[in-house]
C-alpha cells in the first residue's frame, strides 16, 4: 500500500535462538510524473496608429498551455507577477517585459517557462502636403506716387 511502513526483522536459528530485532521503514509512493507548461514564443508587437497621440498602450493576453502525463492531476499556476490563473491580461506601454509561469501538480512536482514581450511605440510619419496641378498666384501692389 502507499504510505510509510515499519518493517521489523529478526532471525531465529536452528536452535531457536532469536537475534536482536531491527526496525527499518519503507516508503511507498504513488508514481508521479512532473507536469509540463509552455508559454508562446517571444512576442514583438506595436501600439497601433489610431490618430490619437495620447494612446500609448496595448492590451496583451498571455496564456500558458500545460499538461500532466498522469492525466488526472489538477494543476495550479503561479506567475512571477502574482497571478494564479492560466491566462493573464496586461496593459503595456512601449518597452520590454518578461513573464514567467510555474505549473505545479498536487504532489509538488512542477515545471517553469518564460517569455519576453517587446512593445514598440505607436508609429508616426511626417505628413506630406501635395498640390494638385499648377497654381498661378498674382500679387497686386497699389502704389501711391505723390
Amino acid at each position: 500500500d502507499v504510505g510509510v511502513h515499519e518493517v521489523y526483522l529478526y532471525v531465529i536459528d536452528a536452535y531457536s535462538a532469536v537475534s536482536n530485532t531491527d526496525m527499518f521503514t519503507v516508503s511507498v509512493y504513488e508514481p508521479n510524473e512532473a507536469p509540463v507548461v509552455a508559454l508562446p514564443e517571444d512576442l514583438e508587437i506595436t501600439v497601433p496608429h489610431d490618430g490619437d497621440p495620447s494612446t500609448t498602450t496595448i492590451e496583451v493576453d498571455i496564456c500558458a498551455t500545460s499538461s500532466d502525463p498522469d492525466g488526472v492531476d489538477v494543476l495550479t499556476y503561479s506567475w512571477a507577477s502574482g497571478e494564479t490563473s492560466e491566462c493573464i491580461s496586461k496593459t503595456l506601454e512601449a518597452g520590454e517585459y518578461g513573464y514567467t509561469v510555474t505549473v505545479t501538480d498536487p504532489y509538488g512536482s512542477n515545471h517553469t517557462d518564460d517569455m519576453t514581450v517587446t512593445v514598440n511605440a505607436e508609429p508616426n510619419t511626417d505628413p506630406v502636403a501635395n498640390l494638385n496641378g499648377d497654381v498661378d498666384y498674382y500679387i497686386y501692389n497699389k502704389w501711391n506716387l505723390s
